[in-house]
């Protein structure tokens, strides 16, 4: 994990004054409830009462930290988290507990958009229409369209909430996909422009090696051991790519999950799903791993492309008029 290490004028100013003791702080105590969570993106690092920097320890993104005081040292808001551990306020966002922004669902009951790719998926539901839920932050995706989370990695559009308050909005640099009645949240392929090279007609075995190679080449690229083609394996993954045609979601059109279709055995089984239109079988595995390698939430299909917890590997592709459906089966 890279620490970024920036200088802090509280840290210079408490240095500085030291000889001579004298160090503005003023505290107050927190409610009960108040809560300080450190931003997306930020490795927060922590710093005595004194404003001293601790070197030893940091805080990583994302993570909630209940609030014992807040105080001031020489003007900068602090937030207490240990016994003399101080959160900077400029890294984190406080919740005290009566500040909750609150969705309601409107327009209709409102399908949840999930992030989850590995393991069992949730089955897709709705919230009903004039429920009210709590919201703890947002995410804006590429095509500028806003969802709330109401739940760990649950999102519920923007067209079908309305929230009492600000809260915080990351940008993402994919696109949920219109796939939200199915339970996931997919990168959003576009259909090919006249300035792309549409009249591309690769065969579907082209396509599946070079999706193979753009996951080894990735693996390769981070260090990771290259993964194995098996015939088996193969075999599922061919029958998963039809299947997605179909049924575009990591559940068959039968109802089970999709590793009812994998190789007797015991061990990691994870998949990645994908479609693209017609082009050079380069460019379709170039966009995939392109989609998959921006997205920002864990666990997700970059994930299991770059996986230590699996060595071999299927790639099924099946064509559909000017589509490629793309299944990406492992295991370990």
């Amino acid at each position: 994990m890279k620490i970024s290490l920036k200088k802090s004028a509280t840290l210079i100013a408490a240095l500085a004054m030291a000889t001579t003791g004298v160090l503005s702080l003023n505290s107050t105590t927190a409610k009960a409830a108040t809560v300080a969570t450190v931003k997306p993106g930020v490795t927060a690092r922590l710093y005595t009462s004194q404003g001293y920097l601790i070197t030893n320890r940091a805080l990583a993104p994302n993570t909630p930290w209940r609030v014992g005081k807040i105080v001031k040292i020489n003007g900068e808001t602090f937030y207490q988290v240990a016994t003399n551990e101080y959160l900077q306020a400029s890294d984190s966002t406080l919740n005290d507990g009566n500040s909750q922004a609150i969705g309601t669902i409107v327009n209709g009951s409102a399908p949840i958009y999930y992030t989850m790719t590995k393991g069992e998926i949730p089955a897709a539901r709705n919230l009903p229409n004039g429920s009210t839920w709590k919201v703890d932050r947002a995410i804006k995706d590429t095509t500028g369209a806003v969802y709330y989370e109401v739940a760990s990695n649950q999102w519920i559009s923007a067209k079908n909430m309305t929230v009492n308050k600000a809260v915080e909005t990351v940008n993402s640099n994919t696109a949920f996909s219109t796939f939200s009645s199915k339970g996931k949240v997919v990168a959003n392929p576009q259909k090919p422009t006249n300035n792309q090279t549409s009249n591309s007609n690769p065969d579907t075995a082209s396509v599946a090696a070079a999706v193979l190679k753009s996951i080894n080449d990735e693996r390769a690229a981070k260090g990771v051991a290259p993964l194995s083609q098996t015939a088996a394996l193969t075999n599922t993954a061919n029958i998963r790519a039809k299947e997605i045609s179909v049924k575009f979601d990591h559940q068959r059109p039968n109802g089970s999950m999709c590793f009812s279709a994998f190789p007797d055995g015991w061990g990691t089984e994870e998949e990645n799903i994908a479609y693209r239109y017609k082009r050079p079988a380069n460019e379709i595995a170039a966009d995939i791993m392109n989609s998959f390698r921006a997205e920002n939430f864990a666990p997700s299909h970059y994930t299991n492309v770059l996986s230590p917890d699996v060595n071999t590997v299927g790639v099924g592709v099946y064509r559909s008029g000017d589509r490629y459906y793309v299944a990406e089966d492992f295991m370990g």
